[in-house]
């Protein structure tokens, strides 16, 4: 497990691929709290004014401790993801992920405030 403790600005944390396009669905937090595309996963959290967001990266063996909200698949042929701020000035972590095709789950301590979220990567 890793965990990060980020400020997040604009309240949108972006996941995708390494060598990824840079396409980045828009997100409307109102609606949902994750959207997501072939190349690209964006999630509201909470707004940095507010308060910092825990990112936990976790094994497929480690227990939930949220809420699920996003489940779905991206094609990662570089073995890795990147976990960043909407434009990756702020904060950006690169995660090893098994090549191919990548499950990505997302859960949320609070859908529409988080200050918590887990990403799974299988």
């Amino acid at each position: 497990m890793r965990n990060f403790v980020e400020g997040v600005p604009w309240g949108v944390v972006r996941i995708e691929p390494v060598g990824s396009s840079g396409n980045i669905p828009k997100i409307d937090p109102l609606r949902s709290p994750v959207v997501a595309d072939d190349d690209c996963v964006v999630a509201a959290v909470v707004h940095p004014d507010i308060s910092p967001v825990t990112i936990s990266v976790l094994g497929e063996g480690d227990a939930n401790r949220g809420i699920p909200v996003f489940d779905g698949h991206m094609d990662t042929p570089h073995h890795a993801v990147v976990i960043a701020d909407l434009v990756g000035d702020d904060f950006i972590h690169t995660i090893p992920v098994p090549g191919g095709r990548t499950r990505v789950r997302i859960f949320m301590d609070d859908p529409r405030e988080a200050q918590h979220i887990e990403i799974r990567f299988a």
